[in-house]
């Protein structure tokens, strides 16, 4: 029976990762009830034009406000992933992402440079490819030629939205609190 199997596991608690588009308020509290206690999501970026423009499923951004402050408010902890890095992306836009994030405000954030992966639509474009290192393929290295940034500066901008995130007032008072 079903129902006695959430009962002996009812203590476990666990997460997972999902897209947002599969997750409502009714979901989110019927996992709750059998020990969901983190998510992460793909959020990605503040353009949902660029994320379109690169083959990616731009989340509904009202959508995600009501997930994660349901999430919130009954204690799951959220994650949310950004990209920043996309061949056009200027300083400007990587700051317009950041303010996405700390708006919506998910328990942690990660920040990732954008990495051309085989099988993507970026990806299958050697062509653009001057670091071929496969151990620099990790969301943490520029591999490829950016029209607005070198290496040292997406890097520094990826260290400049990580620590916006986690040392701003907000981020410190809900963790400490926690």
């Amino acid at each position: 029976n079903f129902h006695k199997i959430i009962q002996k596991f009812r203590k476990i608690k666990w997460g997972f990762e999902t897209r947002l588009d599969l997750l409502n308020i009714n979901i989110l509290d019927k996992l709750y009830s059998v020990g969901l206690r983190a998510i992460k999501v793909g959020v990605e970026n503040a353009s949902m034009r660029r994320l379109i423009e690169h083959g990616r499923v731009p989340p509904d951004l009202k959508h995600a406000f009501d997930i994660i402050s349901h999430c919130n408010k009954i204690g799951i902890r959220s994650n949310a992933c950004y990209i920043i890095g996309f061949p056009d992306e200027t300083k400007k836009d990587i700051k317009e992402t950041i303010k996405l994030a700390k708006k919506i405000n998910t328990t942690f954030a990660n920040f990732f440079i954008l990495t051309p992966l085989p099988g993507t639509n970026f990806g299958d474009n050697e062509n653009i490819i001057t670091d071929r290192l496969w151990e620099h393929r990790d969301n943490f290295h520029l591999v490829f030629e950016h029209k607005n940034f070198k290496s040292n500066q997406i890097r520094k901008l990826q260290r400049k939205a990580l620590c916006s995130y986690y040392f701003r007032p907000k981020f410190l008072l809900n963790y400490f609190r926690s």
